[in-house]
């Protein structure tokens, strides 16, 4: 029985030792990647759909594409499956909450019910979801496929 105790300690450990190697490869290859999804999925669910009456918009300094204002994190569920999560951390100008939610839901923002942006949400229009959109850009793509195994290969893992 020593013998299979080791083993088993063994394999633990390599799990262990390939389960946090996959978390900082996720965290730190991959940031730059997810920055860029971010910032697409602003443009393509926000900007590109919606040109705003009631304030202007700080786009790359300051605004919903600026990197500096997201926050990133990855871990695993109960499943065992990575989940990354991705936050924009952009405030109203001036202001103490984070925008995000407002853009998405309408809550807590400006005169959410006098903007075209209700008017065309509440009449079938658009949504202005930029997280979900950026899950669907992102799940299953190759390029992050490849980041993963790059990074998995660069601390002497093999995927396949």
């Amino acid at each position: 029985m020593p013998v299979q105790d080791d083993l088993k300690k063994f394999n633990l450990e390599v799990m262990d030792r390939f389960l946090s190697d996959l978390i900082d490869v996720v965290k730190n290859d991959c940031k730059d990647y997810f920055v860029k999804k971010m910032q697409q999925s602003v443009q393509e669910a926000v900007y590109d759909e919606y040109e705003p009456t009631q304030y202007k918009r700080r786009t790359i300094k300051e605004g919903l594409q600026d990197p500096n204002n997201y926050k990133l994190d990855a871990e695993f569920d109960s499943n065992g499956r990575v989940c990354v999560f991705m936050k924009n951390m952009t405030r109203g100008d001036g202001k103490a909450f984070y925008i995000d939610e407002g853009i998405v839901t309408g809550k807590n923002f400006y005169d959410w019910k006098k903007s075209k942006a209700y008017y065309y949400a509440s009449h079938g229009g658009f949504e202005r979801d930029f997280y979900t959109y950026m899950e669907f850009i992102v799940v299953d793509d190759n390029e992050l496929k490849r980041l993963i195994e790059h990074g998995m290969k660069r601390k002497g893992w093999k995927i396949k």
